[in-house]
């Protein structure tokens, strides 16, 4: 904006209802103008006292015209939560660049919910403050969801919330817990809230919703009484998601043009990465591969990413790999040892996740395969390794120095043991020694240096998945002997004991795992059978399990790890992938849960039997029954496809048929009965 010269007066008032003097060189001195002294323009803003120029500061306090007068003669300031907004507006009004950039590191360093809230929702700015809004809003975007207490939803308005549940960048790792948001946000003033819940509701991903959740938990919901129009629209919503679905995945190139708003996901803040393995395949079975996937949580797809993430050999080729490890350090993704092409390696590389580059790093003293990997203390930690020699060697890798060094050696060679970090310690766990399968575990304190035993497994297991969450440490499956396993043991270090959760759906090992909030993901991996594709998935909170999206072919032995932060995340989704309407899937109670089922039904065909109907890829989603010893009756099998639940026992069939009218009814009597509407049922479900 143009402002004033004031070349011919040697001092400046800053002025509120108390003024403060300075030297005009002093402030030009600080301010990064090349030519002129800015100032504000306007006779309101500038006027001439007793021969000074006066710069009307209208709005701030007297303290921070204080710490702007410090600052313009002393290069310091006094910041901290209360002054820091206040001091950065002064600074922008007055173009103290170097000032802004210190606010805006406090203000980055010392983020919270409260304050990001306050920033974004100030009416009375003296200044368009984008730069500060914009690290506000991105912190209200990415922790809103898990952070939110019922004191910073109280003091978030209706506006705000309105732009947080629009956003495509806004952190919900499911959308239910957009809804959930909604509603503890009305509750805190139910009141004056809820006549908003209906329009807020109308924001949310539908596709991204279960069916019934969305027909039940929202539409049904009392909030959304007040506006009846708004539910229909909601369950109207929810009957074209269901049908673009099945017409989609049954007749692909039949619909064109754009896909509506609340059918797409949301934009990722965390992707899971999938790195090497062996697969499996119609022509080579069980061959080394260099491909790299990338899972969307919010899309439910496995694709590939848009750039690209294979680890380079050479300028023309890529390295195979299997058995490796993937360790996230920093905004640095390393890929370790391995087998390349069959040949256990020393090779080390990086992926730079804020430039997407590679490049290679110092190579181990020793050939290592099925080691443990993990960074702790802002170092790499690699310890042992081997085939039918195992090894006890362990080194550390510095980044800063691109320096491997040797460390303590384990108390017991081992290799294709688990290992992670739980604050100052790291825990070597179970693996293998020649053809001896242990349950001893190692923990290493990094203040003593030294290696000490702790409480043992309960079963001996190798090539298991492990990983620490909340404290706990996880390992699952794996191998004792010959026998795959399928049973969980969780470490409590502060009681030194193991104990065993909720097993997983099938026996196997060497899957690839990874960690998304309170969800760990075991993926592929090898059984009785071979490789297998499928995906599971442990809820930690809740001790249980559901089916992931299964692998496009099966794989074993790949390493994965999850990338977070939005904007290395949408490096990697194509505008493709994200245009696409999302996956829908069940709610968590009605997901798979019959170990040996869960294992037939995502890896096998059985084209000569009755299951063959079953079909996994042409359904919406399915589940089952849990198994119980106890219970007489052969298991119902549940399918749901496109809106209505069919149930596979004779005595059932009239209920069902009841059931699937009454809905019929009750949904044409929701929609309006309108035969001309063209969203009608009957083009919905393509029926003549």
């Amino acid at each position: 904006m143009p402002l004033f010269r004031v070349r011919e007066c040697s001092k400046i008032s800053l002025s509120t209802s108390n003024t403060g003097t300075c030297s005009r060189m002093a402030l030009w001195a600080r301010s990064q103008v090349e030519d002129e002294l800015p100032l504000l323009e306007g006779i309101d803003r500038q006027t001439e006292i007793q021969g000074r120029k006066v710069v009307r500061m209208p709005g701030f306090k007297p303290a921070t015209i204080s710490q702007l007068l410090k600052f313009i003669y002393t290069a310091n300031v006094d910041l901290n939560p209360f002054n820091m907004v206040e001091v950065y507006w002064g600074a922008d009004f007055l173009c103290l660049d170097k000032l802004e950039q210190l606010c805006l590191a406090f203000f980055s360093e010392n983020l919270n919910l409260s304050s990001s809230i306050a920033v974004v929702q100030t009416e009375n700015k003296p200044l368009p403050s984008f730069k500060l809004e914009r690290i506000g809003w991105n912190h209200l975007l990415a922790n809103v969801i898990k952070m939110s207490t019922d004191e910073t939803l109280r003091a978030m308005t209706t506006k705000t919330l309105t732009q947080l549940v629009e956003s495509d960048e806004l952190n919900a790792t499911r959308e239910e817990s957009v809804w959930t948001l909604i509603v503890r946000w009305a509750n805190c003033d139910p009141e004056e809230r809820a006549k908003n819940v209906p329009l807020l509701a109308l924001k949310l991903r539908i596709g991204a919703l279960p069916f019934n959740f969305v027909a039940y938990e929202i539409a049904e919901h009392q909030l959304m009484e007040s506006n009846n129009s708004a539910a229909n629209e909601i369950r109207l919503r929810n009957l074209e998601t269901n049908a673009m679905i099945s017409v989609r995945t049954n007749n692909p190139g039949s619909m064109t043009g754009p896909v509506p708003t609340f059918m797409k996901a949301r934009l990722p803040h965390s992707l899971i990465l999938l790195m090497g393995g062996r697969i499996s395949t119609p022509d080579a079975i069980n061959t080394t591969t260099d491909s790299v996937l990338i899972f969307d949580i919010h899309t439910q797809k496995w694709f590939e990413p848009k750039v690209e993430l294979r680890v380079p050999m050479d300028e023309e080729n890529f390295r195979r790999l299997a058995m490796h490890k993937l360790v996230l350090l920093g905004k640095v993704l390393y890929v370790l040892g391995g087998a390349d092409l069959g040949i256990p390696s020393t090779k080390c590389n990086k992926l730079n996740l804020e430039t997407l580059e590679w490049s290679e790093i110092k190579s181990f003293h020793h050939q290592r395969i099925s080691m443990g990997a993990t960074a702790v203390d802002n170092r790499l930690m690699v310890a042992g390794s081997g085939f039918f020699q195992s090894t006890a060697l362990v080194e550390f890798y510095d980044p800063a120095s691109d320096t491997w060094s040797v460390g303590p050696s384990l108390a017991h060679p081992r290799s294709s043991a688990g290992m992670v970090t739980v604050g100052q310690c790291v825990y070597l766990i179970g693996g293998v020694e020649g053809f001896r399968t242990l349950d001893s575990v190692e923990k290493f304190d990094l203040q003593k240096q030294k290696w000490i035993l702790v409480a043992s497994l309960n079963e001996p297991r190798r090539a298991a998945a492990c990983v620490e969450c909340h404290g706990f440490v996880f390992i699952f499956g794996g191998l004792e002997g010959t026998r795959y396993l399928r049973t969980v043991e969780r470490y409590d270090p502060v009681n030194d004991a193991w104990s065993f959760v909720s097993p997983m759906p099938s026996a196997k090992s060497q899957m690839a795992c990874t960690i998304i909030g309170e969800c760990i993901y075991l993926i592929g991996g090898v059984s009785y059978l071979g490789n297998v594709k499928s995906v599971d998935v442990y809820h930690v909170l809740e001790d249980r399990w559901t089916r992931g999206v299964s692998l496009p072919v099966p794989r074993a032995a790949a390493a994965a790890a999850t990338i977070c932060g939005l904007d290395v995340c949408t490096k990697l989704v194509s505008r493709q992938e994200r245009d696409a309407p999302v996956l829908r899937i069940a709610c968590d109670d009605e997901r798979a849960s019959d170990p040996e089922q869960t294992e037939t039904f995502a890896t096998e065909d059985y084209s000569s039997s009755e299951d063959s109907l079953f079909d996994e890829e042409n359904l919406v989603f399915f589940y089952w029954d849990s198994y119980s010893e106890d219970d007489d009756e052969e298991e119902e099998y549940y399918i749901e496809n496109e809106v209505f639940v069919f149930v596979n026992h004779d005595e059932h069939e009239d209920d069902s048929s009841e059931t699937e009218s009454s809905n019929s009814q009750e949904n044409n009597e929701n929609i309006g009965g309108d035969s001309d509407d063209d969203r009608s049922l009957s083009l919905l479900f393509g029926l003549d």
